[in-house]
């Protein structure tokens, strides 16, 4: 009887769940690419819209307008959609377009059951701006959102259903496809003869646009993962980066480092005078390499061992900066591996004498097994901190990144954070260009800290204001550092006025 019951328990689970997913897309015979219903494990239910809108040599339309195709492309471009049988989460299907013609063709912005002022979707802005991914919101102005760099191009749509239930869809570049797509949705000339294939996940959430992101986003973690290896996440040794807020990243040839006219080391001067600005740094990072690694036969940790007084006198700066209550980060260039064992060894030995914390991946966004590896033999609660943000599959790897400094003028949403909100993330804010509180303020709002990068010349007016400026926006990560790494926070709930932005960070208190 007991058997039973289980058994009668478990069936009603797993209905439960499948009563949430959608099985296929029902498409209208009659029409061009359109789709008349969802079926799900329960049931059908009307749906009458496109399967997606997209741009073509700057025209907008809907994949259902067959008028569209022919009037602009006299029916040169050829679409394929192939769904996938196997896959058993939602709807999956490619889609590829083939350019039958004699003449190039420009594709950008394919938005899952179209574009429209009715609903939330993610895509480009249309003709004018496509070097930016954007939140379009019903009757709103469209809000700037930070993607992962290999879905930059990536279009999404979520379309409330009715009784508590919301449809969304995402199309992506499919990986065979994707070509030095980092950080600009700049359209795809596909030219004749030539094909190019996206693909298309379609599901249903419990609740409104927001549950729908997060299932899509950070539950499906854009369907990049299948069981996602949270173990680094797990790790107690590792867990204070999450609630670290502000860096210092210098060149080793930085006035604040080392003073070559007095022959002395001024970091202990420097991160004093700071400590009652902003309360001092929680990560201090000394980048000793870039330029000159290259120049001459010396390898990095060769360029490490020549600073002024050598490891010896690096220890004692660790030391300071352990007893001052911060971190120490050396850095590791992986393009200086003539054999990446030996490398490896240098820097787990190079962490042990330093005792440093961690090691900034100079051009990686994402770590190794053996880089993992050799960290923790140095010693516990080695941080491994990449140059680029790691993608969703890459965030099992590592824990820490950056948003970089060669986005400029970061959108206001990091989704990035969304997706796996306890990856620490830090925002690289030069303060050589120009006014940086504004890059504060945006670190606030997305709950994340700022790596502040004094590697280039030119110090502005106002820089010690600004520094009191992010002093108030830590105190409030800090004392609600709880809150901003939780794992339900929800982005952009509604506001009384149009350009007023609110993100809720709930907590336990």
């Amino acid at each position: 009887m007991r058997k039973l019951l289980l058994s009668a328990i478990a069936c009603i689970s797993i209905l439960i769940a499948q009563s949430q997913e959608l099985e296929e897309l029902v498409f209208d015979q009659t029409k061009l690419l359109s789709v008349k219903e969802l079926k799900t494990y329960t049931g059908l239910t009307p749906f009458l819209k496109s399967l997606f809108s997209i741009e073509i040599n700057k025209k907008i339309g809907d994949a259902g307008d067959k008028s569209f195709f022919q009037k602009y492309l006299n029916n040169q471009l050829h679409v394929l959609i192939a769904p996938d049988p196997n896959f058993k989460d939602g709807y999956k299907a490619k889609i590829v377009f083939t350019n039958n013609g004699r003449e190039s063709i420009t594709l950008s912005n394919i938005v899952p059951f179209g574009a429209g002022n009715d609903h939330y979707y993610i895509s480009g802005k249309q003709l004018a701006d496509t070097s930016r991914s954007f939140l379009f919101q019903p009757n709103r102005e469209p809000v700037g959102v930070v993607l992962p760099h290999n879905n930059s191009d990536l279009n999404f749509s979520a379309i409330e259903l009715g009784d508590g239930k919301t449809v969304f869809g995402l199309i992506k570049r499919s990986d065979d496809s994707i070509y030095n797509y980092l950080l600009n949705r700049i359209p795809y000339e596909l030219q004749p003869g030539k094909s190019i294939s996206f693909l298309f996940y379609a599901d249903i959430a419990d609740g409104d646009w927001h549950a729908a992101l997060r299932k899509c986003f950070h539950e499906k973690m854009l369907y990049e993962v299948t069981g996602f290896n949270s173990k680094l996440y797990k790790r107690k040794d590792l867990d204070y980066i999450r609630h670290s807020y502000t860096m210092h990243l210098m060149m080793a040839w930085e006035k604040n480092y080392y003073s070559a006219k007095d022959a002395a080391y001024r970091v202990e001067v420097f991160l004093r005078q700071l400590k009652p600005l902003y309360g001092g740094d929680d990560i201090f990072a000394i980048w000793p390499t870039w330029p000159v690694l290259g120049l001459d036969q010396r390898t990095q940790w060769d360029l490490m061992q020549d600073l002024p007084g050598g490891l010896k006198k690096q220890k004692e700066l660790s030391a300071f900066i352990h007893q001052y209550g911060g971190r120490y980060f050396i850095s590791y260039n992986p393009w200086d591996d003539g054999d990446e064992s030996i490398s490896l060894q240098k820097m787990r030995g190079i962490i042990q004498e330093l005792d440093a914390d961690g090691v900034v991946l100079d051009t990686k966004a994402e770590a190794s097994e053996a880089l993992q590896n050799a960290a923790d033999k140095a010693k516990p609660g080695v941080i491994l901190y990449s140059e680029g943000m790691a993608v969703p599959r890459d965030m099992q790897g590592i824990i820490s990144g950056r948003v970089h400094n060669d986005i400029y003028y970061v959108p206001l949403l990091n989704l990035n954070k969304f997706i796996q909100p306890d990856f620490a993330i830090f925002r690289v804010a030069e303060v050589n260009k120009e006014r940086i509180r504004r890059e504060y303020g945006l670190s606030l709002f997305n709950g994340h800290g700022v790596e502040i990068n004094i590697m280039r010349p030119g110090r502005p007016d106002g820089i010690e204001d600004d520094y009191r400026y992010w002093g108030r926006c830590v105190r409030i990560l800090k004392e609600n550092t709880n809150n901003f790494n939780s794992l339900e926070w929800t982005p952009l709930i509604p506001s009384l006025k149009d350009k007023v932005y609110i993100n809720k960070w709930p907590g336990k208190e």
